[in-house]
């Protein structure tokens, strides 16, 4: 399939897909059969289940998230993750790119290419896969190749990318970021009519790596005259059950101004005498003129609130069932405009002989061996500017003893020997050598000990080196 097309100069996605979309309006293309219609806006998709993604659209729509490209891969047999994320980076119309993701065919661009996007814009990755199973059904799907969970995670922090463990997680998300700017900092103020749930949202708050904003003395003055003597005006800020629709809207204008706040939680239990949809029509009213800031929204319950959660969604405006959500969703947003921030590091180079590096290799190919021994290796790395220990070839004891005078420090003593790979396992290795009877005591214990582990070993000679103390050992 994919010879064929290569005749013709055409690219190709999946096969095992669900398609694409496009709902750019000078595009609007619909090559995809999920029931669902996206609706027209700014987010990218990329999905490696097609009934995944078809799934999504549907939540998609259901939150008032706009699509402006969806991409199922499949098997990836042409087109890969990495050739969709740099189209995805150069369409104007995408502001934010959604991921599900079985596998990484190449950590590596992927790495590169993430880190020139979110500069940018924000990536948020679903990862499937990181339990044993998960990684033989992966495989078993869509023929993807296991990575290592950890290594992942190391990746997407270094690139800036976040990740979720479950869709929910990342609409959680993915509704902060679509709709709301960043926040300027982490100071989060909560605004509730009910005392628990305002703790449950501290606790989030603090649990997330944010901090409760401190409020100046006007705001606090100001939420003393509009709310009740048994209120709390001090963050977070307890308005009780008694809060009506218009001390919702006044009380958040007025933590809208305190320039000591970055975003806002806005929690809303359901009393008797006040509904959501008339607090969520006041929140939306706010907002409007307030766009200046972070805000999402907890409307806590289920039948109580749904007219107040479809009228935030309508708007645009993030909205939760729990606070711990919406703090995961502040405290995203904060990660990524804190990365976007970090100036990016500049990349040593270093003069490289690759002649002499060469060389090494071709001498040990025509001689047709399969291993380098410590002499090449050693020469081999330095054409590559790696620095090295003093050190000299060696034949016996005496020779060390000189050596180890002229450098006037401790010695390390290593055997020699195409026939001993680990020279540990056999009493090959000496170190922090300082007379000349811990030398020739050394010589003498690794003879004895190589004929009697290994006795059919040829030994060529020694390699001494200065002993270096400190530093981080890497393999």
């Amino acid at each position: 399939m994919v010879e064929q097309i290569r005749k013709y100069n055409m690219r190709m996605v999946g096969p095992n897909c669900m398609g694409v979309f496009n709902t750019n309006p000078e595009i609007h293309m619909n090559a995809n059969f999920a029931p669902a219609q996206p609706l027209e806006g700014h987010i990218g998709f990329i999905s490696q289940s097609g009934a995944l993604g078809a799934v999504i659209l549907e939540v998609a729509h259901h939150l008032q998230l706009g699509i402006s490209i969806f991409t199922s891969m499949g098997n990836k047999a042409d087109i890969s993750g990495n050739d969709l994320l740099e189209y995805y980076f150069e369409d104007e119309q995408t502001n934010l790119i959604l991921m599900y993701l079985e596998s990484f065919g190449n950590p590596r661009r992927f790495l590169q290419i993430a880190r020139k996007i979110t500069k940018d814009k924000p990536i948020i990755v679903v990862k499937a896969g990181t339990t044993e199973a998960g990684a033989k059904a992966a495989s078993s799907h869509t023929g993807a190749l296991a990575d290592s969970d950890t290594t992942i995670d190391a990746m997407l922090h270094q690139c800036g990318v976040l990740r979720v463990s479950t869709i929910e997680e990342m609409f959680a998300l993915g509704m902060a970021f679509a709709h709301q700017p960043l926040p300027k900092g982490n100071r989060v103020a909560v605004l509730t009519n009910a005392g628990g749930p305002g703790i449950l949202a501290t606790d989030a708050v603090i649990s997330e790596g944010l901090s409760l904003a401190k409020f100046s003395a006007e705001t606090e003055d100001q939420l003393k005259e509009l709310l009740p003597e048994e209120a709390s005006i001090h963050n977070p800020v307890d308005m009780i059950a008694t809060a009506d629709q218009d001390s919702y809207k006044m009380a958040l204008e007025i933590i809208l101004k305190d320039e000591n706040v970055d975003s806002v939680l806005v929690i809303f239990v359901t009393p008797i005498l006040v509904k959501s949809i008339d607090v969520a029509h006041k929140i939306v009213e706010v907002l409007s003129k307030h766009q200046f800031k972070t805000v999402v929204t907890c409307l806590m319950g289920h039948e109580g609130v749904l007219s107040g959660v479809e009228k935030l969604e309508k708007h645009k405006i993030p909205v939760y069932r729990f606070p711990e959500s919406a703090a995961k969703a502040l405290a995203a947003m904060e990660t990524y405009k804190t990365y976007r921030q970090k100036e990016d590091g500049t990349v040593r180079t270093f003069p490289v002989d690759k002649e002499k590096a060469q060389a090494v290799f071709a001498k040990v190919k025509e001689e047709g061996r399969k291993s380098l021994n410590n002499s090449e290796i050693q020469q081999a790395l330095e054409a590559y500017g790696f620095l090295f220990a003093r050190c000299i070839r060696v034949q016996n004891a005496e020779e060390a003893i000189a050596f180890a005078s002229e450098l006037n420090t401790s010695i390390v003593v290593k055997v020699q020997s195409e026939d001993i790979i680990h020279k540990s396992d056999v009493g090959g290795v000496k170190v922090d050598l300082r007379t000349e009877k811990e030398i020739r005591q050394a010589f003498a214990e690794m003879h004895d000990s190589i004929k009697k582990h290994y006795p059919e070993a040829q030994i060529e000679g020694y390699t001494v080196q200065e002993m270096i103390k400190g530093g981080k050992e890497t393999v």
